[in-house]
């Protein structure tokens, strides 16, 4: 309990009160000479000295916690802390260290078939072969990291609200190969795994519900799933109980692990099988094809409209535009790098809404100050388009775009005719104006 009450702390970023609860629970911990508990508690430890800052120490706490897991041959937990090492060393910017670190929990967690510390060490990896310029490596981790999360997500038992859940915290391999594409100066990849990102999560909120797609399945079919996704469920949920056991058997864990490994290849082989009996499956789990920037002609039959796509990260936001030269021309992808970091985009975006609903007299100040920030930047081509299409992006879904004030002092719904929408590769999309 002192454990998850200073995980709390930290959460709230408090961590002055969560290092004073991980300590007393860390006390307790070694009194009862639990080594287990032990070094659960200096992987916490370690986790909060980096969120301060404090690196040298975090790395002190984590060192130790490895070297009680290891001690325990405790494989996740291996995995788990040199995860945390390996965040912790690309802070320091010891990129070389933090790539060691990921390939050993890569390697242990594929041992165990754990596909969570999998997707993990993958795209922290990616992260640190990326910042060693080692551009090629980088994008196969983010690669064999997104595919993780495919399985990952298509093997969870429980209804759509439970699935879109397992996928909501893992974009971030999807985000970093944006920002890779990006930098090798391939924004059209780009722009296609930024929408398979947000489609995916759309999908999976928005799609026709379990009930329509059950009734394209055949009673066997149904029986034969839902055993597949118990038995995985199951043996989950005995594996985590193993593991916060006192004394948990290795032998019992192997086989579970095993067992479960082979869980998940019976799932693959019976989607594969299910897609192919019946195709309108695919579109309707979300398993839909990659967005291509030359199919998307008819998003934009003319050289009046233009389309904004924005996606935001923690240091930055993108903004993509697809516009056409002439009527004929193709369809071209351009990027902006937007250099704000997430707060403080959030900031700018509450406080022009705060002033617009209370009608500050400088609100035209500020709407121009947010234009120039999101817009002007792709001013050229926005030039003479009648019709914009934007997609915003976290934050942005709070900001009344059409209220802008742009570089002719008018407001942007005065010059162009403004729809928003979710995301552009959904089959059927609606735009809300």
């Amino acid at each position: 309990m002192l454990n998850n009450i200073g995980y709390t702390y930290s959460l709230q970023g408090d961590y002055a009160q969560a290092l004073d609860q991980y300590q007393k629970s860390l006390t307790v911990a070694e009194s009862l000479e639990e080594k287990s508990s032990v070094a659960f508690v200096l992987n916490n430890l370690g986790v909060n000295h980096r969120l301060q800052g404090s690196y040298l120490e975090a790395l002190e706490n984590l060192q130790k916690s490895l070297s009680l897991r290891e001690g325990l041959g405790d494989k996740w937990g291996m995995a788990e802390t040199l995860i945390e090492m390996a965040k912790t060393h690309y802070l320091r910017h010891d990129y070389t260290r933090a790539v060691e670190s990921t390939e050993r929990a890569i390697k242990l967690a594929k041992e165990i078939g754990d596909r969570e510390k999998i997707w993990e060490a993958l795209t922290q990896s990616g992260i640190a072969h990326r910042a060693l310029d080692q551009l090629m490596q980088a994008r196969a981790e983010f690669e064999e990291a997104i595919s993780t999360i495919e399985v990952l997500r298509g093997s969870v038992a429980g209804d759509e609200q439970t699935q879109q859940k397992v996928f909501a915290g893992k974009v971030s391999p999807y985000y970093e190969m944006v920002g890779l594409l990006i930098d090798q100066g391939n924004p059209d990849e780009a722009l296609a795994y930024a929408e398979y990102a947000k489609a995916r999560v759309l999908l999976d909120v928005l799609r026709n519900g379990k009930v329509n797609i059950i009734r394209s399945m055949t009673a066997k079919e149904q029986d034969q799933e839902q055993v597949l996704r118990q038995t995985a469920f199951s043996l989950n949920t005995q594996i985590s109980a193993e593991r916060l056991r006192q004394k948990s058997d290795a032998l019992r864990l192997t086989q579970l692990q095993n067992a479960l490994q082979k869980a998940h290849l019976a799932q693959e082989d019976f989607q594969s099988r299910l897609f192919a009996a019946h195709p309108d499956l695919q579109i309707q789990r979300g398993q839909i094809p990659r967005f291509i920037v030359q199919n998307s002609g008819s998003l934009l039959p003319d050289s009046s409209i233009a389309l904004l796509e924005y996606v935001v990260v923690n240091d930055k936001t993108y903004l993509f535009v697809l516009s056409r030269a002439t009527d004929k021309a193709a369809v071209e992808v351009k990027v902006f790098v937007v250099p704000i970091k997430r707060s403080e985009l959030a900031s700018k975006v509450e406080s022009f809404r705060q002033k617009l609903a209370a009608h500050n007299l400088l609100i035209r100040e500020s709407a121009r100050g947010v234009y120039d920030l999101l817009l002007k930047p792709a001013q050229a081509l926005l030039r003479n388009k009648s019709s914009l299409i934007i997609v915003p992006d976290d934050v942005l879904w709070e900001l009344p775009f059409q209220a802008l004030v742009t570089e002719s002092n008018h407001y942007l719904i005065e010059q162009s005719a403004i729809s928003l929408c979710y995301a552009r590769c959904l089959p059927g999309a609606r735009n809300i104006s």
